[in-house]
């Protein structure tokens, strides 16, 4: 064994997800959600919209329902590069 987990299951309660709005709204609050869970899943804390780390940028770990901006949509670099350390 390499030391690497070989499998992971994470569930997400699609119920919870804020699904009002409009269309394209409530899809980025879907792949918001979805990037923020596997996020838990690689050992990445929150963030709140009010108090980002300096040097951090906007990603999908901040707290909360976000707006259309595609920045919250995705891992910031901050946080790729701590999973490319715990994984490489």
């Amino acid at each position: 064994m390499n030391g690497r987990c070989d499998q992971a299951t994470v569930s997400i309660d699609v119920g919870q997800i804020v699904s009002e709005g409009p269309a394209d709204a409530i899809e980025n609050n879907f792949r918001k959600t979805m990037c923020h869970e596997l996020g838990h899943s690689y050992s990445i804390d929150h963030y709140s919209k009010n108090a980002v780390p300096p040097g951090v940028e906007l990603d999908c770990m901040i707290r909360g329902v976000v707006n259309n901006n595609a920045a919250w949509l995705v891992l910031g670099n901050h946080d790729i590069a701590h999973v490319n350390d715990a994984f490489a």
